[in-house]
């Protein structure tokens, strides 16, 4: 569904849904269980636990596939996933008329090869929220989530 929650709660997990990935004229709809963990002062990681796919095709499709690659779906995904924060967290910044891009606040990576994708969190944007030289540098030390949100963990030097 356009424009609906793309993200939720499981448990301790996040699942993600309701994306649709088109891979040669199938189209995929991907629903994954990703566990988010703390990697580090600045940095979080998310990785994949379990990937469901459901396919359907057009009777126009000649051509089928033998095989659904699940690392190109992944890889798509995380494209999709990526470009949606990076283009929601733009329209934060420009709304709250903080000169920085999103890329300037968080640098996303994903790891294909362990199914991982790597947030590295910038200090930057928490100097626009404090008097210039009142604390030093704010970081990221932990977070959790809930069903409404996520809440961060955040420390000076």
């Amino acid at each position: 569904v356009r424009n609906a929650p793309v993200v939720f709660k499981y448990g301790e997990f996040l699942r993600i849904s309701n994306l649709k990935i088109d891979q040669g004229g199938i189209i995929i709809i991907p629903t994954l269980t990703l566990k988010p963990y703390f990697n580090g002062t600045d940095r979080l990681a998310v990785r994949v636990q379990r990937i469901q796919l459901h396919a359907s095709m057009e009777p126009s499709v000649k051509a089928v596939p033998a095989q659904i690659d699940q690392e190109q779906i992944m890889t798509q995904v995380m494209d999709v996933l990526i470009k949606g924060v990076y283009s929601a967290l733009d329209a934060k910044l420009k709304a709250a008329k903080i000169p920085l891009k999103a890329q300037d606040v968080v640098a996303l990576r994903y790891d294909k090869a362990a199914w991982t994708l790597h947030a590295q969190v910038s200090s930057r944007i928490m100097r626009e929220f404090g008097p210039a030289g009142l604390i030093g540098d704010l970081h990221l030390t932990g977070f959790s989530f809930s069903d409404s949100g996520l809440a961060l963990k955040l420390q000076t030097n």
